[in-house]
């Protein structure tokens, strides 16, 4: 069984629901670590990261379980978490749940944060990831106008 589906409503409430299940409870969210909810939570941010709702939904998910265990930070980095959360960091109404969700990877049960610059290595991380999409794109767009020309005009 999968977390995320298709349809971004789904996969939406799926998350959403899964927050609500281990929020502040660490007996549930230990089950949810073993069962594999971490690469699951990551799969639905990388097949709906246009979707504003499943952004909020994990980062929702992401917090509550962070409530419980701080040890997160680790499991999150690993199975991908934060490059897709900082690509999204920049993009309309999707920012702040990608911020919140940035915050708490780097966020401890006692209140301290690991590493107090993260937001800021993650805002140029964000804007050289910008960067260098723009540069991919003009590099294709060269790249079908040198083949546009070397075809033989009939």
């Amino acid at each position: 069984m999968t977390l995320f589906a298709v349809d971004p409503m789904m996969s939406q409430e799926a998350t959403r629901a899964l927050g609500s299940v281990v929020a502040r409870d660490s007996r549930r969210c230990r089950a949810a670590l073993e069962a594999g909810a971490i690469p699951l939570l990551v799969q639905a941010l990388r097949v709906h990261d246009g979707h504003a709702g499943v952004c909020r939904s994990v980062s929702m998910a992401l917090q509550g379980m962070a409530s419980s265990h701080g040890d997160l930070v680790s499991a999150f980095v690993s199975a991908g978490a934060v490059p897709l959360l900082v690509a999204i960091a920049n993009t309309g109404d999707r920012e702040t749940c990608a911020r919140d969700a940035l915050r708490t990877l780097n966020y401890n049960p006692d209140g301290t944060t690991v590493d107090r610059d993260a937001e800021a290595r993650a805002a140029t991380a964000a804007r050289a990831a910008a960067a260098a999409e723009r540069l991919a794109k003009a590099a294709a767009v060269e790249a079908e106008a040198k083949a546009a020309a070397d075809r033989p005009n009939i």
